[in-house]
C-alpha cells in the first residue's frame, strides 16, 4: 500500500466525477472541444490576406498532437458537417490539404462565443483566484502524466 492511498482514492473519484461532468463541457454547442481545436488550427494559424491557405493534414495533425486516425475522423465529422473541405496536390496525389467553407467560419464563430461565455461564467463562479489556481495545476498534471506515460513507454518506473 502506498502513503497516499487515501489521497489517491479522493483524487480517483475527483478524476471519476469530472470524466462524468466533461461532456457538458466536451460539447458546449454544436461542435465539441476536439474539433473546435481542429477547426481553430485550420481558421487562424494559415490565413493570409485574400483567404485562408489549405493546410496539410500532417501539419494539423502535428499541432493538434494527435494521431493521423484521430485528425481523420474529427476531420470526416467536419466535413459530413459542410465546415472544411479537402483538396489534394496536383504536385503529390498524397498529399491532403484541407480548407474552411464559408459555412464554417460562420459556424465556428458562433462556437467560439458560446464556448467563451461558458469559459467565462465558470471563470466568474470560481474566481480569478481559484482559476488561476486551477490553470496552474492542470497545467502540472498534464507534465505528471506526461512524464509518467513517457517513462512508462521508456520502461523505467517512476517512484
Amino acid at each position: 500500500m502506498s502513503d497516499y492511498q487515501e489521497e489517491s482514492s479522493e483524487l480517483f473519484q475527483a478524476l471519476l466525477r469530472f470524466r462524468r461532468n466533461k461532456s457538458d463541457l466536451r460539447t458546449m454547442g454544436k461542435l465539441c472541444l476536439s474539433e473546435m481545436e481542429v477547426f481553430g488550427i485550420i481558421k487562424g494559424l494559415f490565413e493570409e490576406e485574400d483567404g485562408a491557405v489549405p493546410l496539410r493534414m500532417s501539419e494539423i495533425s502535428k499541432k493538434a498532437g494527435l494521431s493521423k486516425p484521430a485528425l481523420s475522423q474529427i476531420v470526416n465529422k467536419l466535413e459530413d458537417k459542410g465546415l472544411v473541405e479537402r483538396t489534394f496536390s496536383k504536385e503529390d496525389r498524397r498529399a491532403t490539404y484541407l480548407r474552411c467553407t464559408d459555412l464554417g467560419l460562420v459556424v465556428y464563430d458562433r462556437e467560439r462565443e458560446r464556448m467563451s461565455e461558458t469559459l467565462n461564467n465558470i471563470v466568474r463562479e470560481m474566481g480569478v483566484a481559484d482559476s488561476k489556481e486551477l490553470i496552474r495545476l492542470l497545467n502540472r498534471l498534464g507534465d505528471i502524466i506526461k512524464e509518467n506515460f513517457d517513462a512508462k513507454e521508456q520502461g523505467e518506473v517512476k517512484e
